[in-house]
């Protein structure tokens, strides 16, 4: 677009990129756009922007744009991950032999932690009981 006065270009004009329907997933795309450097322009839908200020939340839709030239970079960073994952999902027999060895690790340390509280408190709290048991009995 250009200035009818001067002539001059004003820029990219926004492109919508998508419509959300709740500020917080408004907001994670704003900051995902915004971590990779791309101008995002929120506009609420139906007033929904006078909703957040007097409630604080707002339920109403809300139109992300981007500059034209960046739509098409905005949408590649949007676009859900492949469906095909089984790979991933399946479990690692080296993982599962370090899970039991780790988990033998951290009862180990437990039980050492046990013993040490053990002697710390216990042994003193027993000599206390039987000092008390002593002034009572007066033996």
């Amino acid at each position: 677009m250009f200035c009818p006065k001067c002539g001059d270009e004003y820029g990219d004009t926004p492109a919508l990129l998508c419509t959300v329907y709740s500020h917080i997933e408004a907001d994670r795309i704003e900051a995902l756009l915004k971590c990779e450097n791309i101008p995002v322009l929120k506009k609420p839908r139906n007033g929904g922007d006078i909703t957040m200020l007097y409630m604080g939340v707002s339920y109403a839709d809300t139109d992300i744009y981007v500059p034209s030239k960046l739509l098409n970079c905005a949408e590649i960073l949007l676009t859900p991950a492949p469906e095909d994952l089984t790979d991933l999902t399946e479990p690692d027999p080296e993982f599962e032999a370090h899970k039991e060895v780790y988990a033998e690790e951290q009862f180990s340390k437990i039980k050492k932690i046990g013993w040490f509280f053990f002697i710390v408190m216990g042994i003193p709290l027993i000599a206390v009981i039987f000092t008390i048991l002593r002034h009572i009995l007066n033996i």
